[in-house]
């Protein structure tokens, strides 16, 4: 197995320019920022965002982009000697691509929700010494998921639609010979686009819509309700970048 490699940035050169620091008052919000460095253009700032809510919404218009092709599918001629619908090509193709899309991005917005409301969760379970097993980064999203709910006290169970679709995210993701072909009596449905066709994916995303919407609200309420104190330190007042940047061209 080849040795992960962390990615490094260049050094930021931070100066401390006493025009630029201004007094706040006691309570006030601050935002934290996440930079990069472009080496021709200069230093970039952008706030720190929980990105899960942003990937799950673009999965459900996708989602929306499917079950209208797919019911444009439905709609198609039936050879009435055969019993076939026949599906043209760029149909097809349109098909195929936002279903993978839906799939790919809801599973990849699990794994932001989990990611992204982890620390929170751990922070106070610790702060207020209670009982917790974190789950691993390793461990399946399934069971990372069912520990924060269960941490967090939400009481429904994780809907199997949500285990539906980790199974048909992995059959795009990870294409087989038979996940491409698979053309038996009892196996066509391995195939994504022949699951798609089946119409199973029709009713798939109101019961995960409303567990994670749940999720959200519990968490929310939960780390409202937990406020932990700390102190801010390493702090420079008056940041200003210390990059050679290019202006934009008007």
């Amino acid at each position: 197995m080849s040795k992960k490699i962390k990615p490094r940035g260049r050094k930021l050169k931070n100066i401390s320019d006493p025009t630029l620091a201004h007094s706040h008052k006691k309570g006030t919000t601050g935002n934290f920022v996440l930079t990069s460095v472009d080496l021709r253009w200069g230093r970039y700032l952008y706030y720190l965002y929980q990105r899960h809510g942003l990937i799950l919404k673009q999965s459900l218009k996708y989602y929306k982009k499917t079950i209208k092709l797919l019911n444009q599918c439905r709609q198609l001629k039936i050879e009435e000697k055969s019993g076939f619908r026949i599906i043209p090509d760029d149909l097809r193709n349109k098909l195929e691509i936002n279903s993978m899309q839906f799939l790919v991005l809801l599973k990849l917005g699990l794994e932001y929700l989990v990611a992204e409301y982890q620390p929170a969760i751990r922070q106070i379970k610790k702060y207020r010494r209670e009982s917790y097993t974190d789950p691993l980064d390793k461990d399946v999203l399934g069971d990372r998921l069912k520990t924060l709910k269960d941490a967090i006290g939400i009481k429904s169970e994780i809907p199997t639609q949500i285990y539906t679709i980790l199974d048909r995210r992995d059959i795009v993701e990870h294409p087989t010979t038979d996940r491409l072909q698979e053309g038996s009596e009892t196996g066509w449905k391995t195939v994504n686009l022949s699951w798609v066709l089946c119409g199973e994916i029709e009713e798939i995303i109101n019961p995960i819509v409303h567990f994670v919407n749940e999720f959200i609200e519990k968490v929310e309420a939960y780390k409202k309700d937990n406020p932990i104190p700390g102190t801010l330190t390493g702090l420079i007042r008056g940041l200003k970048a210390g990059e050679q940047y290019k202006k934009p061209i008007n």
